[in-house]
């Protein structure tokens, strides 16, 4: 599998591509007798229900995570939205949900009708009297950051609604501004049957079958199905049913987790060693393409891969050398995008979710024995966001391997023992994967180099958390506390805030991260947050929707609170006077420490933005083009 995977990912997305193609069913074409996704059990499968008669107390804590309620019946325990007769529009489009009894339900024009329309090269805007519908909302998909929402489309399809709903800030975006891509991507909306199914579900199924139509044409047809709708026990454990029935026969309760009686046919994680116990999480928390995508359209993985197996016989796990090498045979602008700018330069995988790509990237990894359950934990977790494991949320993940550096901490970092510049994390796993609007730790875990971040343009550990400091500052320190060469950095980077050049100068990934990182506790303490804002500020007018939200979010954590109407995906001219606002409010508030301010900060004498420096360094922005695929 090793060299193989690249040489024939071309040729699977190409598959995959044609699978789409008929994948689509004509409006009024659909042949009788279609069946709706279902839960189809098995006799391999007992389901989470079962596994609770003898787990109980591990049935309770996976009860409680967000990987439960992944994926569930749209009900009024589910549905987080305030969805009761409410309309939200978006590109000409309106929607209006409203509830019917029970049942939520939207019009909206046929998101079915839309996607023929696009794989037609047909436009979807402008056109008089399009299709609409009134559909109940049957699923939805998340809980945590955001949720979105799925109706029946044709030929046994879930469609979603384009738009997810913001938990933490109670707002409809729209699914195209969800994703840190340029605004002018077109309207989005995704099919379940082919996506979602296979990690939102236990053992989704795509069911892609050809079938004749009433013209007796062959044409695609989802039969989709899966085992439970979540990310449930068997989702990791393999089937549990000859496991479950087996222990019913003999009515005995299986052992616990501390037992040295071990049942062959059920599969514990924690019992494998490092690369297959990885596996079990990098089934779904990895960056990867199907090994064969003519049976995946059909099984999904199903047939090719069960927890405790490596993932190598199933999936082609993408990884940055192969991919920029045959980055050129990419069939279409989407799909060259959404491969390399799943990375930095220095290949570390940057998207969120897919923590698998970069822990196999991790010397922690490859020359050590660490997996996932190393610091998480799916049943004795400290609390539910980040399923630490108790007792792990600190420097001890680290220490259960590096314990040399327990007394000696402070020699190590060159910070104070307790404070965020000592915690092994922040320094070896920073904020430098993208996802859900926010940063989120690398999990390509490794230690600030000069030589890399200068040559790739990967954000550092150190700028991310001092943002009035310069790259040549970074450097400096780090040929000074271990011996790192030097490396020339330019004129810009020895003079200015590395910061404020990423937020200004840098490409979207960087503008991202960095803005984000302007919100974070640790580096507004450890930076005296208080000059950002009008760094920030520019952000509000970015081409990017997901910076603009995340510029909205940081400046809600500074000094400077305004009654701001910011909308950050308004008219251009409003996103233009909120920018404006805060600026004067910033210069208006903070006239009495504006003469402390240095020049690393682009501030004249006045304590002033250089509004020229500002200017050209907006002119010098990269542009090129940034899609993180999440």
């Amino acid at each position: 599998m090793q060299k193989r995977p690249i040489i024939a990912l071309c040729l699977v997305l190409a598959v995959i591509i044609v699978a789409v193609l008929f994948a689509v069913w004509p409006s009024g074409d659909m042949p009788s007798g279609v069946v709706d996704p279902v839960a189809e059990r098995g006799p391999e499968y007992t389901t989470s229900a079962g596994c609770r008669e003898c787990h109980a107390e591990a049935y309770d804590s996976w009860h409680d995570s967000f990987h439960r309620t992944m994926t569930q019946e749209a009900g009024a325990e589910s549905v987080v939205a305030p969805i009761d007769d409410v309309t939200i529009s978006s590109r000409g489009r309106s929607y209006r949900f409203y509830k019917k009894g029970d049942e939520f339900r939207v019009r909206m024009v046929d998101p079915t009708w839309e996607a023929q329309r696009k794989l037609k090269g047909l436009p979807i805007d402008g056109v008089r009297n399009p299709p609409v519908i009134d559909q109940q909302i049957v699923m939805t998909t998340g809980s945590h950051h955001h949720q979105a929402y799925w109706i029946k489309g044709a030929g046994n399809e879930f469609r979603q609604v384009p738009f997810v709903y913001h938990i933490a800030t109670e707002q409809w975006i729209p699914n195209e501004d969800s994703f840190l891509q340029p605004g002018s991507h077109e309207r989005q909306t995704q099919r379940w049957n082919d996506n979602c199914i296979i990690c939102h579900t236990v053992a989704g199924r795509p069911g892609l079958e050809l079938v004749a139509n009433a013209n007796n044409q062959r044409v695609g047809r989802f039969n989709s199905s899966f085992v439970e709708m979540g990310i449930a026990c068997e989702a990791c454990h393999g089937p549990g049913g000859r496991h479950a029935e087996a222990h019913r026969r003999t009515g005995t309760k299986s052992p616990g987790s501390e037992s040295t009686n071990r049942d062959p046919s059920i599969i514990n994680p924690a019992r494998l060693d490092s690369r297959r116990s990885a596996a079990v999480c990098g089934q779904c928390h990895s960056h990867y393409f199907p090994q064969d995508a003519v049976p995946w359209n059909e099984y999904g993985y199903t047939k090719s891969f069960r927890p405790g197996e490596l993932l190598d016989e199933s999936r082609v796990i993408v990884r940055y050398r192969s991919a920029l090498k045959h980055s050129a045979d990419m069939k279409t602008d989407q799909e060259l995008d959404s491969i390399v700018s799943a990375f930095w330069k220095d290949g570390t995988h940057r998207v969120g979710g897919r923590e698998y790509n970069g822990l196999i990237e991790s010397g922690c990894y490859q020359r050590g024995k660490m997996s996932c359950l190393s610091c998480h934990s799916m049943h004795d977790y400290s609390e539910p966001n980040d399923q630490l494991s108790k007792n792990l949320s600190g420097n001890e993940s680290c220490l259960q391997c590096h314990n040399d550096f327990a007394d000696r901490l402070s020699e190590h970092t060159h910070h104070k023992a307790g404070s965020s510049g000592s915690l092994c994390y922040n320094c070896h796993m920073p904020h430098t994967t993208y996802a859900l609007f926010k940063g989120i730790r690398s999990h390509r875990i490794d230690s600030p180099n000069s030589q890399t971040f200068v040559k790739s343009g990967r954000p550092n550990a150190c700028n991310l958390c001092h943002l009035d400091q310069t790259l040549q500052w970074t450097v400096n320190n780090l040929q000074r506390w271990y011996s790192q060469p030097s490396v020339p950095v330019d004129q810009d980077n020895q003079k200015i805030a590395a910061s404020i050049l990423w937020m200004l100068q840098g490409d979207a990934a960087q503008r991202a991260i960095v803005v984000w990182s302007a919100g974070w506790k640790p580096a507004k303490e450890a930076s005296n947050d208080d000059w950002t804002v009008p760094y920030v500020a520019e952000l509000l007018v970015d081409r990017y929707a997901a910076i603009r939200f995340m510029a909205a979010r940081t400046l809600e954590t500074s000094n400077v609170q305004i009654d701001s109407r910011y909308n950050f995906i308004g008219p251009e001219y409003e996103r233009e006077t909120e920018r404006q606002r805060f600026i004067d409010a910033w210069q208006d508030s903070s006239r009495e420490t504006q003469p402390n301010r240095n020049q690393r900060l682009l501030f004249d004498t006045k304590g002033l933005p250089i509004r020229k420096e500002v200017d050209r360094l907006i002119r010098s922005r990269s542009e090129k083009q940034i899609v993180i695929a999440e």
